[in-house]
C-alpha cells in the first residue's frame, strides 16, 4: 500500500522554515524537527504535513527568522540570467540559491583572511 502523504524536498523545508541547511540538519540530529520520511534520488524528503505544524507550533522562530533575515540586491538583467540559469541546473530556486552562494563566498574569504 502506498502512502498518499505529500513529501517536499530540503529546499522547500528550508523556504517554509527559514532555516539554514546546517541549523536543519541539527534540529532533526536532536529531534527538534521531524526526521526526513525518505530519499527522492540523493535529496531528503520531508512529510509537508509534518513541516507545517511544526512551523505553526514554532511560529516565534519563524517570525524571528523572518525579521532577520531583511536584505536586498539587485542584479541586472545579465546577473540575474546567470543567477537563473544555475539555480535551475541545481533544481532549487533563486533566493536560497543566492544566499548559500553569499554565505559560502563569505566563509570562503574568512577562510582565507585573518582579522
Amino acid at each position: 500500500m502506498q502512502s498518499t502523504k505529500k513529501t517536499i524536498t530540503t529546499t522547500k523545508v528550508l523556504q517554509m522554515t527559514l532555516m539554514s541547511r546546517y541549523t536543519l540538519h541539527r534540529k532533526v540530529k536532536v529531534g527538534e524537527f521531524p526526521a526526513p520520511v525518505g530519499k527522492d534520488g540523493k535529496k531528503d524528503i520531508y512529510e509537508e504535513e509534518a513541516v507545517k505544524k511544526w512551523c505553526e507550533e514554532n511560529l516565534e522562530f519563524v517570525q524571528r527568522r523572518l525579521q532577520q533575515r531583511a536584505a536586498t540586491i539587485d542584479l541586472d538583467s545579465k546577473q540575474l540570467k546567470v543567477v537563473r540559469k544555475a539555480s535551475q541546473l541545481l533544481d532549487c530556486e533563486i533566493e536560497p540559491f543566492i544566499i548559500e552562494a553569499a554565505v559560502w563566498k563569505a566563509r570562503y574569504i574568512l577562510d582565507r583572511t585573518t582579522y
